[in-house]
């Protein structure tokens, strides 16, 4: 599905208006951006983890 089905999906089942539906196509986009930096800090976190983990055994 392309953003302009997707739009016009959208307004079908709100029955509302162009800005109803430009309201929510951005709330799904900050809600998919903040997944995707929710998931790369995630990763980081885990590297930062091994990294000092692997700090801590080659110092012992």
């Amino acid at each position: 599905m392309n953003k302009v089905q997707i739009r016009e999906e959208l307004k079908a089942i709100t029955n509302s208006d162009e800005s109803v539906v430009r309201d929510i196509a951005f709330a799904l986009n900050l809600i998919a951006t903040n997944h995707t930096l929710v998931k790369a800090v995630k990763e980081n976190v885990i590297n930062v983890a091994l990294v000092a983990y692997e700090l801590e055994s080659s110092l012992s």
